[in-house]
């Protein structure tokens, strides 16, 4: 794996389809990830100043606009999520991030990741720019693991 700055495209977004196979978000100009990091403030008697802890993370990727092709995989996915205005647990589905990136991968073939299930929450549409901005909120426990590929589509085993 080359050394120097991670690169876009070796963090890889997927969600399953309703056939139950991944499929890569490709077309998005973003890829923000929120930790969501969920601190509490202790005032110990024995100390001058508070202290934060930092209790637990509730990841999130919000503002991901994907730019709308009409036979692109990724673009269908979403617009059945869009168009069928789907909500409660239709609008609901497993994801897996995968950090290419990770050194390991250069003798292993396995990227690590996280497999979880997300919430798809579409926002904004906007036909001018041709692109339909959605969220993915992480819902219950994150699984880590590692992926591989095979037959060009990824396989997670959990660690």
């Amino acid at each position: 794996m080359a050394s120097g700055k991670v690169k876009k495209y070796e963090i890889a977004l997927f969600l399953k389809g309703s056939d139950d196979k991944y499929i890569r978000i490709k077309k998005a100009t973003e890829l923000k990830i929120d930790f969501g990091a969920d601190t509490q403030d202790y005032d110990y008697i024995a100390d001058e100043n508070p202290t934060t802890e930092l209790e637990q993370y509730k990841p999130e990727i919000s503002g991901l606009p994907l730019t709308m092709y009409r036979d692109e995989d990724d673009f269908k996915l979403l617009w059945d999520f869009a168009y069928n205005l789907k909500t409660g647990g239709d609008a609901v589905c497993d994801a897996l991030l995968v950090y290419k990136f990770d050194t390991d991968a250069v003798t292993s073939g396995k990227w690590k990741a996280w497999s979880a299930p997300m919430t798809v929450i579409i926002s904004t549409m906007d036909a001018v720019e041709g692109t339909l901005e959605f969220d993915l909120q992480f819902r219950g426990t994150i699984q880590r693991g590692t992926v591989t590929e095979e037959e060009g589509k990824p396989v997670f085993t959990a660690a």
